[in-house]
């Protein structure tokens, strides 16, 4: 123990208590901890499907309107605002499908109607979607969940190396 007190002492006679260290360590700990946040919250709108639910959706003449969405994950269900007419389907003039909206260059869900039903003026529509960003394929989703893991083990291995540096039970590298 005597040992120990000698090495922290400088040849002034001063202990050096590490105030150094103990900053990086601060500095590691609340760097760390702002990051692990929004990486846990990105990698939930990775991983994450929604459904779109619309009721009463107002039938455009023609054309194209973008809905909620990146990834079509099922198939669309559009019934009439009553729930009585399926409106879905080349045969209807009206189709969901991805593409690329030209207003923000990037991949959304599109409905397209190419012309107009009598009894398809107000719209039932609902579909499962991957926001933006989501992970489509499985094993990569599946891998996805380990990056906020691996994130909070690398905070705690550096804060664990600085404790132990400090207190010479690891030498400086």
């Amino acid at each position: 123990m005597l040992e120990k007190c000698k090495k922290k002492k400088n040849k002034k006679g001063q202990v050096d208590l590490g105030l150094g260290t103990l900053l990086i360590m601060f500095i590691v700990i609340v760097v760390g901890l702002a990051l692990v946040q929004p990486i846990f919250s990105n990698q939930a709108q990775m991983t994450t499907t929604y459904t779109y639910t619309s009721n009463a959706l107002a039938r455009p003449s023609a054309g194209t309107t973008y809905l909620s969405g990146q990834d079509l994950l099922s198939t669309p269900v559009v019934v009439n605002q009553t729930g009585t007419v399926d409106c879905y389907g080349a045969t209807k003039n009206l189709t969901i499908l991805e593409g690329i909206n030209p207003t923000t260059g990037l991949k959304g869900i599109k409905l397209t109607v190419s012309g107009l039903h009598e009894n398809c003026t107000k719209l039932n529509v609902s579909y499962s979607y991957g926001a933006e960003g989501y992970v489509a394929d499985s094993g990569a989703r599946s891998i996805v969940g380990n990056i906020g893991l691996f994130a909070v083990l690398g905070l705690l291995a550096a804060v664990i190396y600085y404790y132990f540096r400090e207190h010479g039970w690891i030498g400086n590298f």
